[in-house]
């Protein structure tokens, strides 16, 4: 088992994805595992076109900053979220 990260001085961030695990677990697990503090906004799937247009891409999983900004894509979000908490060379 790998030791508990201390908790995150990270400002809380949004991730948008649908009711369920999918492609948006790997980052509830990494940002739980750093103590990232996080809001899930699950968008159900009837309310996801109204959405899309909003999102990166128009895909999801997303996160929002604080600031409003929102960053899609798996692979660059793993790799923020590591590098923000010495998980990512």
């Amino acid at each position: 088992m790998m030791p508990k990260m201390p908790k995150s001085e990270h400002p809380p961030v949004k991730l948008y994805y649908f009711p369920l695990y999918g492609r948006a677990e790997t980052f509830r697990m990494m940002m739980s595992y750093v103590g990232m503090p996080y809001t899930d906004c699950p968008i159900e799937f009837g309310e996801w076109p109204k959405h899309k247009a909003t999102m990166p891409g128009g895909s999801m999983p997303v996160l929002e900053f604080p600031d409003g900004k929102k960053m899609g894509q798996t692979v660059p979000m793993a790799i923020y979220i590591g590098k923000a908490h010495n998980l990512h060379p």
